[in-house]
């Protein structure tokens, strides 16, 4: 699933007290759940270093999970190989790789 990083204005109430954060969309849309996390970062006090790296890491796994769709019953495991992969890259020996994610 391609996602891309934009900064957005976002309003959460009546005061119209505006935020300006990166937020992750989709094909489907603004992905909600990451603007909540990033919304409580903000107010938590997390640097924009922090906040941007959340979102890549964030984006990575949405990329990880549509190259390997279908491959994991269990969403523990999908993430466990998913830092794995992290660590040691997708690119094979022979300097392939067949998921097309090529980190």
């Amino acid at each position: 699933m391609s996602s891309v990083k934009v900064k957005a204005t976002i309003v959460e109430d009546n005061t119209g007290i505006k935020s300006q954060l990166p937020i992750l969309i989709t094909e489907q849309g603004e992905v909600g759940s990451v603007t909540d996390y990033l919304l409580k970062m903000e107010a938590d006090g997390a640097s924009n270093a922090l906040m941007n790296g959340f979102i890549q890491a964030t984006s990575l796994l949405l990329d990880y999970m549509e190259a390997n769709k279908g491959l994991f019953e269990d969403p523990k495991m999908l993430f466990q190989t998913f830092a794995k992969r992290l660590y040691t890259g997708t690119i094979g020996e022979d300097g392939l790789d067949p998921s097309g994610l090529y980190w």
